[in-house]
C-alpha cells in the first residue's frame, strides 16, 4: 500500500510540474529562512558550554553602591584573586584573566599591532576546556614570561617551525617564551584572545598603573572561580556578599557586595559595565524565534491555499477512489503522506542553499557559524522535526477537505469544493487573511529596522566625525616623541589640524575614576566619571560646543 501510495505522489508530482515547482520552492525558501534562524539562536544559546567543567565555573563581579544608584561591574581589582582564594577555600580552582587588548608583537622578524593579547594565572588551563596542540597546560603559564599562542598565531609567526622555545618581544619591552599552542578561541566564546601570557609577568610597567595593589581600581582583570560539583552555590554566594568589607574601609570606598556570575549565562543575561562585548538578551531570541516560526506558518498557509484551490481536479479521483472501497482514513494516508513527501523534497532543497548562502549570511550578521548536521544529532532531529511538521501542518486541511468529498457529487462532476460544500469556505479566507497579516507584519518590522540602522549610521553624535584618521600609539616610546610627530604630520599635504587624546571620541575603553565635591565625605557625595586627557587642539577639531567656560590654551597650566 505504501509503495503504491508513493507512486501516485511522484506521478501527482510530475503531471504537475508548475504546482509542485510552486509548492516546493515556496516551502524551501520558508524553510531555508528558518533554518538560518535556527543556527543563530541555537549559536547563542551555546555560549562557553564547550568547556569541559562549564556548570562549576562562575565569574565573580562586584557591585558599588552609593547615594547616586548601584553599579555592577564585570571586572575585578588586582589583588582579589589571591586574597579570595586564601580566604574561601570552598574554592577548588581560581584565575584572574586580565585582557590587556592591542599590543605590539615581534617575533621572527615581524612586528605586529594584534588585537587580542591577554594575561592569565596558571590554573587558567585547569579550568577552561581550551585544547592544548603544543606544550603542557599544566606548566604552560606557571612561570614569569612565559607565552601561549593560538593556532593561528603560531601560523602567522613561525610558520611550520615547532614554536615551542621561541621567543615573541611584547611592546619592545618584554621578552616571552612561547610555552604552548592552543587551538583557536571559538567565536560562541564569552572572550577570546590570540597571546595568552603568564599573569605573574603583568607588571605596573606593562599596566601603566601603579600600585596594582590598588583594590578600587579595574583595568582589565576578570576573576574566575572552579567550584566543587556539590556545593551550593545560593549559600557560598551569600558568605562571600561583604567580602570587599574585610579589604577596604566602607567609609572610603563604595564597593559594597560581591557576588557569582554563571559562565553559560554570562552571555545572554550579563549586562554589567566593563563586559568584553555588548551581550545578547533571551528575549532578543524569542522575538528572532517567533519570527521564524511565522515565516514557516506563511510557507505552510501557501501550500494549503494551492493545495485546496487545485482541490477540484483531484475530486475525481477521489470519488472514484471511494467507489473501489476506499475509507476516508487510507485517503487521508494517502493526502498527507504526498504532503510529507514534498516536505521532505523542499527540505533537502534548503539544507543546499543553506549550504550555498551560509558564507553570505554569517557576513550579514557578523558571526561565525557551522552547519553540522551530519555530526550533531539534535540539529539533525530539528531538522527532520522541521519537515514533518511543515508537511503535517501543511497536509492536513487539504487530506481532511479532499477526503471528505461525496463520490456521488464528484463523479456528477461539481467543479469545487465550495459547490459541493454548498457553504463558502471561511477557512481558506481566514488563512488567507492570516497569512496577509503576517506578511504584513514581517514587511512593517523590516522596514522599521531598516529606518533605526540608518537612523544609527547617521545621528549627529555631537561631534565632528568625518575626514578624521585615528593613528594609535600604544607604544610609549613614541607617544613621549608626540609633538615632533605632530609637527611632521602638520607638514603633510592635505592634513588640516592634529590632535591627540587618551582615547577617541567613540573608544575602544574608558578610563573610569570617581570623584566627591570637596569638603564632603567621599563615602556619602562619591560619584564616577568617564575621564579623557586632550591635547589643546582637540575640542576645535572635533566641533565641539563649550556651554561655559573656555578652551584650554598653553597659557595656562
Amino acid at each position: 500500500m505504501l509503495k503504491n501510495y508513493l507512486k501516485i505522489a511522484v506521478r501527482n508530482l510530475l503531471k504537475q510540474k508548475g504546482y509542485s515547482f510552486i509548492n516546493i520552492i515556496g516551502l524551501a525558501v520558508g524553510m531555508t529562512c528558518f533554518l538560518f534562524i535556527m543556527l543563530y539562536v541555537q549559536n547563542e544559546l551555546s555560549y562557553d558550554r564547550f568547556h569541559a567543567q562549564a556548570e562549576r565555573i562562575y565569574r565573580i563581579a562586584k557591585e558599588a553602591i552609593t547615594t547616586h544608584g548601584t553599579r555592577a561591574f564585570a571586572g575585578t581589582s588586582y589583588p582579589l584573586g589571591p586574597a579570595f582564594k586564601q580566604e574561601y577555600p570552598e574554592v577548588a580552582k581560581l584565575a584572574r584573566f586580565y585582557f590587556y587588548g592591542k599590543a605590539l608583537v615581534a617575533a621572527n622578524e615581524k612586528r605586529i599591532y594584534e588585537k587580542s593579547f591577554a594575561f592569565a594565572d596558571s590554573d587558567f588551563f585547569a579550568i577552561f576546556s581550551f585544547p592544548m596542540l603544543r606544550g603542557n597546560p599544566v606548566q604552560a603559564l606557571r612561570q614569569p614570561n612565559m607565552v601561549v599562542l593560538t593556532r593561528a598565531m603560531a601560523q602567522k609567526y613561525f610558520g611550520n617551525e615547532n614554536p615551542l622555545g621561541q621567543v615573541v618581544r611584547l611592546e619592545n619591552k618584554v621578552d616571552l617564551t612561547v610555552t604552548g599552542v592552543v587551538e583557536d578561541v571559538p567565536a560562541n566564546s564569552h572572550f577570546r584572545f590570540d597571546f595568552l601570557a603568564s599573569f605573574s609577568t603583568v607588571t605596573e610597567d606593562i599596566v601603566g598603573m601603579s600600585p596594582l595593589e590598588q583594590w578600587g581600581v579595574n583595568f582589565g582583570i576578570y576573576t574566575y572561580a572552579l567550584l566543587p560539583a556539590n556545593l551550593n552555590v545560593k549559600s557560598f554566594e551569600e558568605k562571600i556578599a561583604r567580602f570587599f568589607d574585610k579589604h577596604v574601609d566602607p567609609k572610603s570606598s563604595d564597593w559594597r557586595k560581591t557576588f557569582l556570575q554563571p559562565l553559560t549565562g554570562i552571555h545572554l543575561y550579563s549586562h554589567l559595565e566593563g563586559e568584553f562585548e555588548p551581550n545578547n538578551y533571551p528575549s532578543n531570541l524569542y522575538i528572532i524565534s517567533t519570527i521564524g516560526l511565522l515565516i514557516l506558518v506563511i510557507a505552510c498557509i501557501n501550500f494549503m491555499n494551492l493545495a485546496t484551490a487545485r482541490s477540484a481536479r483531484r475530486a475525481k479521483e477521489v470519488g472514484m477512489r471511494k467507489v473501489l472501497g476506499a475509507v476516508k482514513g487510507q485517503l487521508l494516508k494517502q493526502f498527507l503522506g504526498e504532503s510529507l513527501l514534498l516536505a521532505f523534497i523542499a527540505m533537502l532543497l534548503a539544507l543546499v542553499l543553506v549550504e550555498l548562502l551560509l558564507p553570505e549570511y554569517m557576513a550579514l550578521i557578523g558571526k561565525s557559524l557551522h552547519f553540522k548536521y551530519r555530526e550533531n544529532w539534535l540539529s539533525l532531529a530539528v531538522i527532520i522535526s522541521m519537515a514533518t511538521f511543515v508537511g503535517v501542518v501543511s497536509g492536513i486541511y487539504p487530506a481532511f477537505a479532499l477526503s471528505a468529498y461525496k463520490p456521488v457529487e464528484t463523479l456528477k462532476g461539481m467543479k469545487s469544493l465550495g459547490q459541493m460544500k454548498k457553504r463558502p469556505l471561511y477557512l481558506n479566507k481566514i488563512l488567507v487573511v492570516t497569512q496577509f497579516a503576517i506578511s504584513v507584519f514581517l514587511i512593517a518590522g523590516t522596514l522599521i529596522i531598516k529606518e533605526q540602522l540608518s537612523f544609527f549610521k547617521e545621528a549627529k553624535l555631537g561631534f565632528k566625525k568625518e575626514l578624521t584618521v585615528v593613528i594609535p600609539m600604544s607604544d610609549r616610546s613614541i607617544s613621549k616623541q608626540y609633538q615632533v610627530i605632530k609637527n611632521e604630520i602638520e607638514r603633510l599635504p592635505n592634513v588640516l589640524t592634529v590632535t591627540a587624546s587618551f582615547k577617541a571620541p567613540i573608544g575602544e575603553s574608558d578610563f573610569v575614576t570617581s570623584l566627591y565635591p570637596k569638603g564632603f565625605e567621599a563615602a556619602q557625595e562619591r560619584f564616577r566619571i568617564n575621564l579623557n586627557f586632550i591635547d589643546y587642539h582637540f575640542i576645535e577639531n572635533f566641533g565641539l560646543k563649550l556651554l561655559a567656560g573656555r578652551n584650554f590654551s598653553p597659557e595656562f597650566t
